[in-house]
């Protein structure tokens, strides 16, 4: 009997030890940054650290808020925010007037801090707080770059890929020998070393076929999606893995409390497209392009549940451009 026992509890043990280490292995390998943080410190007029206030972080895009209290030393952390904004922040003490900061944004990968004194009055009465205490800090630790919607809006993306984007960092370098193929190689290293991951899902190229990193010879996600891109070099963390380059973070728009949207199509074909080079003429095979899309998102419950989507198609052809010396292909090459 008291083998029986005995045995059975060296099972429980045994499978109580795998169900912890398949638990712990997602948070490990999987965890990305997908979110931005709010942080600073709450004091009186004098200066002093104000404990036990209230601060309230609302997001004015969905009206959805987190709560939090100051701690002993008057300072407040609120994580998991949603990247963009804009946000306002309200602080509210027993003893002092309502603080109240309008206009905050986030970004990812980074940290809201504001520093907020309070004054003397009445609770009812509002202080407009100015924004300018705002200061970013890293949380991936390592040096990186990160892409608001803004600059994804602004910056031309003739190709409506994210290398499009991020090389204006100098860090970056975009290989643009390959076509719509093209490899980011950061600080120099080779882009079979970068990872991707759209909203901290790894989305990558796992059998090294393709040089631009994705599963798929283009862009695999419409470039109408995304609301921020953050790229890490490098990163000494351990939440990051799988790579030694750059991580290449991604995150998607989601829905808001007001209808927005957007479209576009542009087209090319042979007949734009010149026929010397240097003075030489070439030859292109005849070829038609067409590529559209449409994003669309909003309220489904006001302050509640909110839809986004986004569609993208391309309809084209590949053009082989190269041939041996003399057929006058675009690029030559020496046939032995």
């Amino acid at each position: 009997m008291n083998n029986k026992i005995s045995h059975f509890l060296s099972k429980f043990n045994l499978l109580a030890g795998l169900c912890v280490v398949m638990l712990a292995i997602p948070l490990t390998a999987g965890a990305q940054q997908t979110s931005s943080s709010v942080r600073g410190s709450v004091s009186t007029p004098d200066g002093q650290p104000t404990a036990g206030a209230t601060v309230t972080v609302t997001d004015t895009r969905t009206s959805a808020t987190r709560t939090t209290t100051t701690s002993e030393d008057g300072t407040f952390n609120v994580r998991g925010l949603a990247i963009g904004g804009p946000f306002t922040i309200t602080v509210t003490s027993s003893a002092y007037k309502q603080a109240l900061v309008t206009d905050v944004y986030t970004n990812l990968s980074e940290v809201a801090i504001f520093n907020i004194t309070l004054e003397e009055g009445a609770i009812e009465e509002i202080i407009v707080t100015a924004s300018a205490v705002f200061a970013g800090t890293s949380i991936a630790i390592g040096p990186n770059a990160t892409f608001g919607l803004t600059q994804l809006q602004s910056l031309p993306a003739i190709n409506r890929n994210i290398t499009d984007v991020i090389r204006v960092d100098s860090r970056i370098y975009v290989d643009e020998s390959r076509g719509d193929r093209n490899g980011i190689q950061c600080v120099g290293k080779s882009n079979r070393f970068n990872s991707l991951t759209v909203d901290g899902v790894r989305v990558q190229d796992s059998f090294g076929l393709n040089a631009n990193g994705y599963p798929t010879e283009r862009m695999p996600f419409s470039y109408d999606a995304i609301n921020q891109v953050s790229v890490e070099l490098a990163p000494f963390d351990v939440e990051y893995g799988g790579f030694s380059a750059c991580n290449i973070n991604a995150v998607t728009k989601s829905g808001r409390n007001t209808f927005f949207g957007s479209a576009f199509y542009d087209y090319t074909s042979d007949s734009l497209r010149g026929d010397k080079l240097e003075g030489e003429r070439v030859q292109s095979g005849s070829f038609d392009e067409n590529r559209y899309g449409i994003s669309f998102g909003g309220p489904i419950i006001q302050d509640k549940l909110f839809f986004f989507f986004a569609y993208e198609k391309l309809e084209g052809a590949n053009l082989f451009d190269r041939g041996p010396i003399g057929s006058g292909a675009v690029n030559e090459v020496l046939v032995s």
